[in-house]
């Protein structure tokens, strides 16, 4: 049996009409330099590195990733960045991207900043907010999450978020996870022109769920399914 569904939330508003869209954080940025998903003293910038060095709040790279006290964003250039590994961790070491303190990640466009999950190979999500911390993404596509078989742990496919997300002309692609196939959050969810596109849940909520509340400006939300379990 399939359902077409949007989410858990308590009250999900759908906005009709139009907001400004919030400028992205004035601080520098940590520039990333290379698509490959590395954790290296190689001269290059990995976006895993510059998430390490968000979550520690200083520089853990050997300089692979310049950092000054303060920063609080992660520049994305257009590519496919493809996660590998599959250990399973909360650490940031391979698989999903575990992030532990409030970032802005700024792509090139979604149609050609795109962070693939490669969930056939990590059997793992796309990106875990771990703390409850805000965390805003713009201008990004989300896509290739399979944490489906990881049964209770399995939820959000693209991105399970245990603090606020807010998601500006991004798209939520081509996830799978047990409940909110592309969205699983804890805590408030923002969508502005953004997309939930073909997102699985073998559960519930194929789209997203949250167990506090959404907002949702001028959103895309098709092609999102869920397989509910034989009672």
């Amino acid at each position: 049996m399939k359902r077409v569904l949007l989410s858990r939330a308590l009250y999900i508003l759908l906005v009709c009409f139009g907001a400004l869209l919030p400028g992205v954080a004035g601080a520098a940025g940590i520039l990333v330099t290379t698509t490959a998903d590395t954790v290296a003293t190689d001269g290059a910038c990995s976006l895993r590195e510059a998430i390490n060095n968000v979550n520690a709040i200083g520089e853990t790279t050997g300089g692979d990733c310049i950092f000054t006290t303060g920063i609080d964003s992660i520049v994305l250039p257009a590519g496919r960045y493809v996660l590998t590994g599959a250990n399973g961790d909360d650490a940031n070491l391979s698989g999903d991207l575990d992030i532990f303190q409030p970032v802005t990640i700024v792509g090139a466009g979604a149609a050609s900043t795109v962070i693939d999950g490669n969930g056939a190979v990590t059997n793992d999500r796309v990106i875990h907010i771990i703390n409850d911390v805000r965390v805003s993404m713009y201008s990004i596509k989300i896509t290739g999450g399979n944490i489906a078989g990881k049964w209770p742990t399995g939820n959000g496919g693209g991105i399970f978020s245990r603090g606020d997300v807010s998601l500006y002309n991004s798209t939520i692609a081509n996830n799978t996870g047990t409940d909110g196939g592309g969205i699983y959050s804890v805590g408030y969810v923002y969508l502005y022109r953004s997309a939930l596109l073909n997102n699985l849940a073998l559960n519930s909520y194929g789209g997203m769920a949250s167990n506090s509340f959404a907002t949702v400006v001028y959103a895309n939300i098709i092609g999102n399914s869920a397989e509910l379990p034989p009672n």
